[in-house]
């Protein structure tokens, strides 16, 4: 007899997440869970998964599937919800409760500590927000019954997902959404689409590398030619250098902490770390904790995601930043006062100033972000909207 087509599909993902192919990998859990639903091990590695490759709207909406079902209690989804849920708190506090009904009394209690000091969080917002009347954000329910890419297996074959997706590769402007959706749907035609993009003389910096890293997480091998700088580069896909995903290299990280350290030290939340080098002054886990508590979340957000978008648009020439990172703190803390505002709270620190070679570094950081001047952040906002738009109008386009 052959093997259980459940346990098949479920095995095969788990070797394709041991060979870092995540994209392939979730394919194959989102089909373990159409032939059993109750297969809470996939329904659980899916979401895992889904967190690793940055994709938090869809993390969000498994979770609330999750939740909804009658499924079991998994302690380490909650990492996973408050991670993918900490800007709609409201979500989040739903969510833990409906999640409470799942668990035995020592992790309800647990989770009702968190509930509590959420819906005073919630409270306190609430008490100091405008006047003016603030959408309702969405529930969990309505979460739920979003569509995601990964419903369209169930829906189309894989020929038709192809069909709807080429069109987008042919245009600069929609590329990026193109190779997102490609990044679940393995296949040898998608392989082909993914290494045009490489070579592309229209496609974005960073829709290239994120084409690559679509490559790599499909679990294709071999080599890949990547046209970036007027330059061309091989990229072996199954020993990449540097490596290709979504997490940042060490050194991007300690700058992220170097900012919340910044923040925290100019707060009197902590001390001022007197002498030694800047480079080798340590955020410990507690202080990180002490600090985000207090300060505007958009701050450690936008860093992120700066960083990441760096990281993308220069690879596989990545900058170390090890060297002179009080001058790399000082360009990306100017870049993030001109972000605040398009926040809620305006920026309100004085920064440092710009010695050195800091503004040459904000250049660099600037360039990744395809800006000219820092104020044009709120261009780059509009186009994300845009960038959703298009997604939705694609997916309800073919329901």
């Amino acid at each position: 007899m052959g093997e259980n087509p459940i346990s098949f599909h479920f095995n095969l993902a788990v070797d394709y997440i041991g060979r870092g192919a995540l994209g392939a990998a979730s394919n194959l859990f989102y089909r373990t869970i159409l032939l059993d639903p109750g297969h809470y091990q996939s329904w659980v590695s899916l979401i895992f998964g889904l967190g690793i490759m940055k994709e938090t709207a869809e993390q969000q909406v498994l979770l609330a599937r999750y939740v909804k079902r009658d499924l079991p209690f998994v302690k380490e989804l909650i990492g996973s919800a408050l991670s993918a849920y900490r800007h709609n708190p409201y979500a989040l506090a739903e969510w833990l409760q409906l999640y409470s009904e799942k668990a035995e009394e020592k992790d309800r209690e647990m989770l009702m500590h968190m509930i509590s000091d959420l819906e005073e969080m919630i409270a306190k917002n609430e008490s100091r927000g405008t006047k003016e009347e603030q959408p309702k954000p969405p529930t969990v329910a309505e979460i739920a019954d979003h569509k995601i890419y990964l419903d369209w297996i169930m829906e189309k074959k894989p020929d038709e997902i192809y069909d709807l997706i080429e069109p987008l590769m042919n245009q600069p402007k929609s590329m990026e959404l193109g190779v997102r959706m490609l990044t679940y749907f393995p296949g040898l035609r998608a392989e082909k689409m993914l290494r045009r993009v490489c070579r592309s003389e229209a496609a974005s910096n960073k829709t290239k590398t994120r084409a690559l890293i679509a490559l790599h997480w499909h679990g294709t091998t071999g080599n890949v030619k990547l046209i970036k700088f007027g330059d061309s580069f091989v990229v072996n896909l199954q020993k990449p250098e540097p490596k290709l995903d979504l997490n940042l290299p060490k050194p991007y990280e300690s700058l992220i902490e170097w900012v919340i350290l910044w923040w925290g030290e100019n707060h009197g939340l902590i001390e001022t770390q007197e002498g030694g080098a800047a480079e080798t002054r340590e955020l410990t886990k507690e202080q990180r904790q002490k600090i985000e508590a207090q300060m505007n979340p958009n701050i450690v957000a936008a860093a992120e995601s700066i960083m990441r978008e760096t990281y993308l648009h220069y690879y596989p020439r990545v900058a170390p930043i090890i060297n002179e990172i009080d001058e790399w703190g000082a360009a990306l803390l100017h870049i993030l006062k001109a972000f605040s505002s398009n926040w809620d709270e305006p920026w309100t620190s004085p920064l440092p100033a710009l010695q050195g070679g800091a503004e040459l570094k904000q250049e660099w950081l600037l360039k990744a972000l395809l800006l000219k001047e820092a104020p044009e952040s709120e261009d780059m906002d509009n186009n994300d909207g845009q960038e959703e738009e298009a997604a939705e109008e694609t997916t309800d386009r073919n329901e």
